[in-house]
């Protein structure tokens, strides 16, 4: 089987997150960070086709939904790689998060969509048990929700093979 999985990045600062700041002049990025971050959106995202039999497999040995497992599987490896959970914030300082969450797009019964916002738990049934909630919550309503802060964008699995590279735009701030 095989998902379809966009993930992008965006510079927002979780509201419960330790402010903990990367020491750019020491850093070895350094001269990369001052190139890329003239840029308006200086980052890179990516749309990509990912066999995940083994994941569907097992998520559906276990009960358990597919779009959460691979959501948290996705979740956990962000997490683990440092560099995944750097941001930037409005003085351009490199802050290193703690924790990235994830803000996921959940389809509705009658053909609309909600946004929701799910915080990552490196324990798989805690994390299973709060998106349980937060994926209800946003299928009773009929707003959209924006989240408070996408720190992952997810989207649902698509059908279809839709291949992007969201890349760096528009040359200076």
């Amino acid at each position: 089987m095989f998902t379809v999985i966009a993930l992008k990045a965006y510079y927002l600062k979780h509201p419960n997150s330790i402010m903990k700041y990367l020491d750019i002049k020491s850093w070895n990025r350094k001269e990369h960070f001052k190139f890329f971050n003239q840029y308006e959106e200086p980052f890179f995202g990516i749309t990509l086709e990912v066999d995940c039999t083994k994941a569907y497999q097992k998520a559906k040995e276990s009960g358990s939904s597919f779009f959460i497992y691979y959501l948290h599987k996705s979740l956990q490896a962000v997490n683990e790689i440092e560099a995944f959970r750097y941001r930037i914030d409005a003085q351009d300082r490199v802050i290193i998060n703690d924790t990235i969450n994830a803000g996921a797009t959940i389809n509705r019964q009658d053909g609309t969509f909600g946004f929701s916002y799910i915080d990552y738990n490196a324990s798989y049934e805690i994390f299973e048990a709060n998106a349980k909630i937060e994926i209800e919550r946003v299928q009773k309503s009929n707003e959209l929700i924006p989240a408070p802060s996408d720190d992952v964008v997810f989207s649902p699995p698509s059908h279809g093979s839709i291949l992007q590279l969201f890349h760096i735009q528009e040359v200076l701030k």
